[in-house]
């Protein structure tokens, strides 16, 4: 499957049996990352070292979230190709989802209040409508 695949938002992945023999933490989970169907093979894993990329290298890096780390076991890793950050992965308890892009995540609110403001506005017509039948 296409990497850059929308249907790529709808899956996740969690190794079970990895997960049983293995305490995922921070020294691991790039490992853990690379087992994905999110890593491509052939792809660099990195560690963030506060430089910016400009490998033509597809490139994995592994971002700090300190905090979540330390409480929740969150991991935030980022996929690089030509520098540029084009996909974003979440890892909690062992469950490695693709985040959507921010313009998904407005076209996505955006068409959700479409739709609650046009219901709005029907209900407003109809109310309308009903005290014009009433004065009438």
């Amino acid at each position: 499957m296409d990497p850059n695949s929308p249907d790529r938002l709808l899956e996740s992945y969690r190794d079970e049996a990895w997960l049983s023999v293995n305490n995922l933490d921070k020294s691991l989970i790039l490992d853990y990352f690379s087992r994905s169907p999110f890593f491509i093979p052939g792809s660099k894993l990195e560690r963030e070292s506060g430089e910016t990329l400009t490998s033509s290298q597809t490139t994995y890096t592994l971002r700090p979230v300190t905090e979540l780390e330390n409480k929740a076991g969150v991991y935030l890793i980022q996929r690089f190709e030509n520098g540029v950050c084009v996909s974003t992965f979440t890892c909690l308890g062992g469950t490695i989802v693709q985040c959507p892009p921010l313009h998904a995540l407005v076209g996505s609110r955006v068409g959700r209040a479409a739709v609650h403001l046009s219901a709005a506005l029907r209900t407003l017509r109809e109310l309308e409508e009903a005290e014009r039948a009433v004065v009438s």
